[in-house]
Parts: structure tokens; C-alpha cells; sequence
């Protein structure tokens, strides 16, 4: 029977809670709102799953996820890379891009969504924009759009 290892993952996320922990003390709103590169940010995350059947590795996945800011400490970018091994080779590749851009009052004018992957049968990509217009401070539209684009490998399954 295939058990899915997240002992390592779970580490790694014990790790991350006992450090924003102890920054917990350096992490007022007065520190996040005066300091948008600062220790209260953070800016990546790592996770590792193994997939294991008796003392074999079927199947490793890895998880790195990428965050940046704005100057004044809006999310500006999240980066998600994310790939599938299968006995050390890749079989599977996804990423996800969103980005974020904002006028003078610090409204989120626009976000930009790439998503990408490729696997042994398909690849693909779906690229969408929504557009945010705002009366006094207050939504009043959002305007989305989609494009997609997908291949499809010689080696498909039928």
C-alpha cells in the first residue's frame, strides 16, 4: 500500500510557526506597515512530500512557493513552482504567477494570472487579467479575462 512520508513537510512547517513565533514580538502592524522587506514578510516557502511503499520512494513532490512586495509592503508577485518525480525523473511541472499592481491609494488595480504546466500527455497554458475599478474607495468593477492554450504529447494515453 502506497503511504504518503510527511514527516519532512510537517518539520518545515513546525519550523516556520516556532520562527514567526518567536518574530512574533518584532511583528506589530506598526513593524509590517513601516517595513515592507522586513523580517515580518515572508518570502518563501519550501515543502517536500514522499510518497512510499514499504522501504521504496514512488514518487517525490516539491513545492516552492515565492512571495515579493510592493515598496510600501503590498503583495506584489506569488510564484508557486511545483514539480512531480517520478524514480528521479520530472513527470510532471505546474506553475502558478500572480501578480498585482496598485494605484496611489493602494488599490489593487489589476492582477495577472499565469498558470502553466506540462505533463507526459499534455501542456498548457491559461493566462487571465482582472481589471479592478474603484468609485470612493468602494469596488464598483471588475472586468476578467481569460486566454488558454493547450498541446497535447504524441504519447497520450488513448
Amino acid at each position: 500500500m502506497e503511504k504518503v512520508n510527511r514527516i519532512l513537510v510537517d518539520s518545515q512547517r513546525i519550523t516556520v510557526f516556532l520562527c514567526l513565533l518567536a518574530l512574533g514580538s518584532q511583528c506589530t502592524q506598526q513593524a509590517v506597515e513601516k517595513k515592507a522587506d522586513g523580517l515580518c514578510r515572508i518570502k518563501m516557502e519550501n515543502e517536500l512530500e514522499t510518497i512510499t511503499e514499504g522501504t521504496a520512494t514512488l514518487q517525490t513532490n516539491t513545492r516552492r512557493t515565492t512571495y515579493t512586495y510592493t515598496a510600501n509592503g503590498d503583495l506584489a508577485q506569488t510564484l508557486v513552482n511545483y514539480q512531480q518525480r517520478d524514480n528521479q525523473k520530472v513527470i510532471n511541472t505546474y506553475t502558478f504567477d500572480d501578480s498585482y499592481t496598485y494605484d496611489a491609494a493602494r488599490y489593487a488595480t489589476t492582477r495577472l494570472s499565469k498558470s502553466q504546466w506540462k505533463t507526459d500527455y499534455d501542456s498548457g497554458v491559461i493566462t487571465e487579467r482582472v481589471t479592478y475599478t474603484y468609485d470612493i474607495g468602494r469596488l464598483s468593477q471588475s472586468v476578467r479575462v481569460v486566454m488558454q492554450q493547450f498541446t497535447s504529447q504524441a504519447n497520450a494515453p488513448v
